[in-house]
């Protein structure tokens, strides 16, 4: 009897495995033109804007967080958040260690060609000494029922014995809201008297999210002029957490 070869279907599966590819390159094709013919051309003497939005999203409003002109960018992950500042206040410096024989941690963030200007707050377990009080400590804020309050969360020492300290202190006004990016500024005035060599100074408190180590971070801008406010206007509006 005779019997017969079952047919090879190598050239079915080729012809198939092509026609895939053929397809898929026409479509990439048809993409690229498409993108390509939807790209706007910038006008003479115009350069494409490139470098003018933050890298991490946009703010609440669904706008991009745009470079002010002659600002750079800081952003730390670690502590959560990212903000713009002059550039010719020059470098920023961030230190976390504590403050003379305190312990825990504090962050103290400095400008190297702006010393009017620096940002920081205790963290949430930091031991505080019986010291005079800075800007930066207790960070952050609360706003209940209309009022505003600084939210103590760190441990006290007298030198014998340590006890955690946990309270709402009421800011007294004149207090003002400002936006940032994606969260809003408590903006408040101390007075010289208030804090010994520093001031006036503006302090600019942003709340941190609650599983940050940190309750929150303070901007303070000492002595101000119109200039600096200018300047620090533009550095809160475009204070972003991550």
């Amino acid at each position: 009897m005779d019997t017969q070869q079952p047919r090879s279907q190598k050239p079915l599966v080729i012809s198939l495995v092509l026609a895939v590819i053929i397809a898929l390159g026409l479509l990439l094709t048809l993409i690229w033109c498409w993108g390509w013919w939807h790209t706007p051309t910038p006008a003479p003497g115009e350069t494409p804007d490139t470098a003018t939005h933050a890298a991490t999203g946009p703010c609440e409003d669904g706008a991009a967080n745009a470079l002010p002109a002659g600002f750079s960018w800081y952003e730390n992950s670690e502590l959560g958040y990212k903000f713009a500042f002059p550039t010719e206040w020059g470098s920023v410096a961030v230190t976390t260690t504590p403050i003379a024989s305190e312990t825990g941690d504090y962050v103290m963030g400095r400008f190297s060609a702006n010393s009017q200007v620096w940002f920081g707050g205790n963290a949430t377990d930091y031991t505080v000494s019986g010291r005079d009080g800075i800007p930066t400590d207790l960070p952050g804020y609360l706003k209940a029922a209309g009022n505003y309050y600084t939210v103590e969360l760190w441990r006290f020492s007298d030198g014998a014995t340590t006890e955690p300290r946990s309270a709402l202190r009421l800011i007294e006004p004149p207090t003002s809201e400002k936006e940032g990016c994606n969260t809003t500024a408590l903006m408040t005035s101390v007075p010289a008297s208030e804090i010994s060599s520093v001031g006036p100074a503006d302090v600019a408190r942003f709340t941190l999210p609650g599983t940050s180590h940190y309750y929150g971070v303070n901007f303070v801008l000492d002595k101000p002029t119109d200039a600096l406010r200018s300047q620090f206007d533009k550095l809160i509006a475009s204070f972003q957490l991550l």
